[in-house]
């Protein structure tokens, strides 16, 4: 392992070169390749309903392969795709040369290093931003990149992220950022850059794993099992309504 320690930064740049050719493979293939597609694709509905139509034009922060990029850009808008790791980069132009995508661009860029001034007409940050080095920093950029009216999207995981043993496993393993990024931290940062305007909405895969995820699709055989998993879920999306704070999906407008 090359990454230090000491250096998350260099962990974020190396991660697509660590975890090997099966892991890249199944970067390149998600949302199909993983377990969590139809909660992948539950946040790609919203995301489509949440930015303007197209044509507009589009800021991917942090886009790793791509497979977001590449939804959006099918959908009709002019995609920019950007990320710090030269091996996701070369990845996802590979594949957006094989299947001809003109509206989708890729940079290999740290997103805390982007000059774009008023360029964009939205911009995204999926599961991207709690990997930042400088937060507020990542979000000025973004700030900056989009046009006067413009909307910034941010997917991120909420409370408690950082002590989820797969984010501890990460750190210690590729030695990357896995921050808390709760929405109540966004809408700070986001105030801090010059967002005028925010919006905190339940999460797309919560909603959809209650409804139809495999537990909800599974339902235990007895009436006082099927009562706690109603109660289960009923805490869990009461969560997300009641403390949006901790969890949900910010929508930011310039």
């Amino acid at each position: 392992m090359s990454a230090n320690l000491a250096d998350p930064k260099q962990g974020e740049r190396e991660y697509y070169r660590n975890i090997g050719d099966d892991g890249l493979r199944h970067a390149l293939g998600k949302p199909f390749t993983d377990a969590k597609c139809g909660e992948y694709l539950a946040d790609i509905a919203a995301i489509m309903s949440l930015f303007p139509p197209p044509p507009a034009r589009g800021l991917d922060l942090g886009c790793g392969t791509g497979w977001t990029s590449s939804f959006l850009a099918r959908r009709g808008y002019e995609i920019m795709g950007a990320d710090i790791s030269s091996e996701a980069i070369q990845a996802a132009s590979e594949r957006r040369e094989q299947d001809g995508c003109a509206r989708l661009q890729f940079l290999c860029a740290d997103y805390e290093e982007l000059s774009f001034h008023e360029e964009f007409d939205f911009a995204l940050f999926y599961d991207s931003l709690h990997h930042a080095e400088d937060e507020q920093l990542a979000m000025q950029k973004a700030f900056n990149a989009l046009k006067h009216g413009g909307c910034l999207l941010t997917f991120e995981p909420g409370t408690g992220h950082h002590l989820a043993e797969g984010s501890r496993q990460a750190v210690e393993k590729y030695h990357v950022h896995e921050k808390e990024m709760p929405p109540s931290k966004i809408i700070r940062l986001a105030q801090n850059a010059g967002f005028s305007q925010h919006l905190i909405l339940p999460q797309p895969q919560v909603i959809h794993s209650i409804l139809y995820g495999q537990e909800a699709a599974s339902p235990p055989a007895d009436g006082f099992g099927r009562l706690r998993q109603r109660l289960k879920f009923f805490y869990i999306f009461l969560r997300q309504i009641l403390l949006p704070g901790e969890y949900g999906v910010v929508l930011l407008r310039k």
